[in-house]
């Protein structure tokens, strides 16, 4: 209870103190409004406490709340500035959910927090199947709950690329093997789409004719694939082949696994950064 009081005093220095001289603390103590001293720190933003009861051996980073919410899920709903803090622990599981259903990338969409979400999207962390939203959004900061829910609709419908992108945006680092393989996913799908659209329209030997005779009612993904085909054509000439072999060679479900994108990039770092990844 004492932690609890002091993490909700924001008192660092109590917080310090207690975890250093009582080895035998519950930590995850839940005060008589079910919340943890880490469900409050994530609330009310303070990181230097956050990452003191990270450190605690004892620490239940998935700890619920009265209605089954995790820190996690404090933190993305109210758009606390630990939210980065969170999602570098591995052991936060983002894919929780709460007693609404709802995971924590679930509430940053809901509440508009466009900057939220994309950072549990670069993060890497599985986050779940999104929901899909279909009540109109209302109230305050309208435009940022519309674009959130577009965000949502662009993760659900390819989250390899819209990972990539938010990536780029808040320049996660990634190796040049990462951002090719990224193009490799992207394309194989796209390509694949316009194989099924225009086997019913034409037949599939025009798609390599697209630039002659595309078809009037393009799919939505089209013009993505188009553009990222043309960047795909700065890639080394073996990447090529390769990414042309996937294409035309395989299947939908075939798309490449997680032992052939570690072959992918281990090839692709020795042609494109001599077997080092870019720091």
């Amino acid at each position: 209870m004492d932690l609890y009081h002091a993490a909700n005093h924001s008192d660092a220095e109590r917080v310090r103190a207690l975890l250093r001289d009582s080895p035998d603390i519950d930590v995850n103590y839940l005060h008589h409004n079910f919340l943890s001293a880490l469900h409050m720190v994530c609330i009310t933003d303070k990181p230097e406490i956050v990452k003191m009861l990270l450190a605690h051996p004892s620490i239940d980073v998935n700890v619920r709340a009265l209605r089954k919410e995790t820190p996690l899920h404090f933190a993305c709903k109210y758009d606390s500035f630990v939210v980065p803090l969170l999602l570098k622990d591995k052991r936060v599981d983002a894919t929780l959910i709460d007693d609404t259903g709802y995971t924590a990338f679930d509430w940053s969409i809901k509440n508009g927090l466009c900057g939220t979400a994309e950072m549990l999207i670069a993060s890497g962390k599985e986050l779940g199947d999104p929901v899909t939203f279909i009540d109109r959004p209302g109230g305050s900061h309208l435009e940022q709950k519309i674009a959130a829910r577009k965000l949502n609709d662009r993760f659900k419908a390819n989250p390899t690329l819209t990972r990539y992108e938010c990536r780029v945006k808040l320049e996660v680092p990634e190796t040049v093997a990462a951002q090719l393989f990224a193009f490799v996913v992207f394309l194989c799908d796209g390509l694949l789409a316009l194989k099924e659209y225009e086997t019913r329209e034409t037949a599939w030997p025009n798609i390599f004719k697209w630039g002659i005779t595309k078809p009037q009612t393009p799919p939505p993904m089209m013009d993505s694939a188009l553009r990222f085909f043309k960047m795909a054509q700065r890639l080394p000439m073996e990447l090529q082949m390769i990414l042309c072999h996937r294409v035309l060679g395989r299947v939908k479900d075939n798309i490449p696994s997680k032992d052939s994108e570690l072959a992918f990039r281990a090839l692709a770092e020795k042609l494109v950064v001599g077997g080092k990844e870019e720091k």
